[in-house]
């Protein structure tokens, strides 16, 4: 097939996608099959909590770590990393990822699935506030594959609880990043000199048919995340990676909707501006065009 049609075959797949009639069993095409069944069924922060409670949403491979960072960095800040992942409890990137929310009692993974509205009340009333004395805003991030819809609209659609929803625009290269770490086994930004460099010297083919998959995905999360956002507007935010790299202004932005002072902005040297995704991708030649059609329009 030639690759123009190759590419508008994709872009109506996409459209076709993002607004399709969720999958078998009522649930929109960005659920995780494996996701332990919904039984954070009752949990609702209180509204008298004397600090700000917030969550960020997001996909993997979009700078939410670097957002954490430059939070914690931040006096009035606290937060921690997700709390929801499959494979255990991520507190700040806790190698254990485990909670210690008292002298005696520790949350696992398996602790954690098994009542995740007890779980969620520990972290918002009570490991929070002894991990970060005088925060004035506390929260987490939560990619789409951590609960299930019930459990998400319970923060959704929470007026005390602020959302900031986090995507990068630029689908392709997102996958592309994904990819290469999956393949070197390092999803942080590498420490070590020599598995930087497999890191950096890592290329990848890319599937069209992978490709087409994953951004369906990505546009059936955000677009979720977009029609959930009618329900108390004000208490969400939307912010871009690329907006995040290039405007000094966007962390500002972020500071002021958690309603504490300005702090420091996002890392100026940053992956994300360096890449060249040519440089990374062996098949590049066939798939190039797809950067300028499915590059989501610079709106949030």
């Amino acid at each position: 097939m030639h690759r123009k049609s190759l590419v508008a075959s994709l872009v109506v797949a996409l459209i076709t996608a993002a607004d399709a009639e969720p999958q078998t069993g009522g649930e929109p095409l960005w659920v995780h099959p494996l996701l332990s069944p919904a039984n954070l069924s009752t949990y609702e922060p209180p509204a008298g909590l004397n600090y700000t409670f917030f969550v960020i949403l997001t996909m993997p491979r979009s700078a939410s770590q670097e957002v954490l960072h430059a939070l914690n960095d931040h006096p009035s800040v606290h937060m921690d990393g997700e709390i929801f992942r499959q494979g255990g409890v991520d507190f700040n990137g806790s190698p254990e990822h485990r909670l210690f929310v008292g002298p005696e009692a520790r949350w696992t993974r398996e602790a954690r699935d098994a009542d995740r509205t007890a779980f969620l009340r520990d972290v918002v009333e009570g490991a929070a506030p002894r991990r970060k004395r005088g925060a004035r805003a506390r929260g987490f991030k939560c990619m789409n594959n951590q609960l299930q819809v019930d459990e998400l609209r319970l923060l959704t659609r929470a007026k005390h609880v602020l959302k900031i929803v986090l995507r990068r625009q630029d689908t392709l290269a997102r996958h592309v990043s994904l990819r290469r770490a999956s393949l070197v086994g390092e999803f942080l930004r590498p420490r070590d000199a020599g598995v930087r460099a497999a890191f950096e010297a890592t290329r990848v083919e890319v599937s069209l048919t992978q490709y087409e998959h994953f951004a369906a995905i990505d546009a059936s999360w955000y677009d979720w995340l977009a029609e959930e956002s009618v329900f108390h507007p004000e208490s969400w935010l939307f912010v871009s990676t690329e907006r995040l790299v290039s405007d000094s202004s966007t962390m500002s932005a972020i500071y002021a909707h958690l309603r504490v002072p300005p702090g420091s902005g996002f890392p100026g040297y940053h992956p994300y501006t360096t890449d060249v995704l040519e440089d990374k991708v062996t098949n590049w030649e066939e798939i190039r065009e797809l950067r300028d059609e499915l590059v989501i329009d610079n709106v949030w």
